[in-house]
């Protein structure tokens, strides 16, 4: 009679431990029916539009930031800013152009000629040194290219021309040059010596020759 109870209660344990590895079975086949029903369905749209509501949010927190910098940067250079708003900001950056720009229209051919900075236009201009009757000033602005000072060089030699004093200033990819020449040969050495080095600064820039990329930054040689 104990032997059949025993018998019995260990056939209800087997069982038991088979309806709990048959329902482990379920569970773990359904968890892997899950998963790849979840890897086919893939984001849902509402997890789509918050990650897309988020990366949204990030990108105008940064450009916030990048302009608040700016007006920062803005504040510090502009003096005597009475109010400190983006709105007054701006309007003081607008009235600063418009000054500049008027006075840069301003300017005379002789203050022109003054400053080392090269200018946006490909030109040639000449005048009398006001201490110095014999020396010619004679002002180039051009692209700048390797072979620029040889040609220079080989224009004052065809009209004899001595140079005393140069000075020269690159800024990206623009190259003023400014001569001082004595001893130009002719009736009218002005007309000699502007022609010739008219013919330098005309002459076509190749890709090849350019100096792209060298002269981002602002270059001044004084070498005489």
């Amino acid at each position: 009679m104990l032997v059949n109870t025993m018998a019995n209660i260990y056939e209800m344990g087997t069982s038991s431990n088979n309806i709990h590895e048959e329902n482990g079975s379920i569970i773990a086949n359904a968890a892997t029916k899950y998963v790849v029903c979840s890897s086919k369905v893939g984001i849902s749209p509402e997890a789509k539009a918050l990650a897309a509501c988020k990366s949204h949010k990030e990108a105008e927190r940064r450009r916030r930031k990048r302009i608040n910098g700016h007006f920062a940067t803005l504040r510090s250079v502009l003096p005597n800013l009475v109010k400190t708003d983006k709105a007054t900001v701006l309007a003081e950056v607008v009235r600063r152009v418009k000054e500049l720009k008027k006075a840069t229209s301003e300017l005379t051919e002789a203050d022109y000629d003054a400053c080392l900075l090269p200018g946006d236009i490909d030109k040639v201009s000449l005048r009398r040194n006001e201490n110095d009757n014999t020396t010619l000033i004679a002002t180039l602005c051009s692209e700048d290219r390797p072979d620029l000072i040889v040609d220079m060089t080989r224009a004052l030699r065809s009209v004899k021309g001595k140079v005393v004093k140069a000075e020269m200033a690159t800024v990206g990819g623009r190259t003023k040059n400014v001569l001082w020449v004595r001893g130009v040969g002719g009736g009218v050495p002005e007309g000699l010596l502007k022609r010739a080095l008219e013919v330098v600064v005309d002459k076509p820039v190749s890709s090849s020759s350019s100096f792209s990329g060298l002269g981002h930054g602002l270059r001044i040689h004084r070498p005489y």
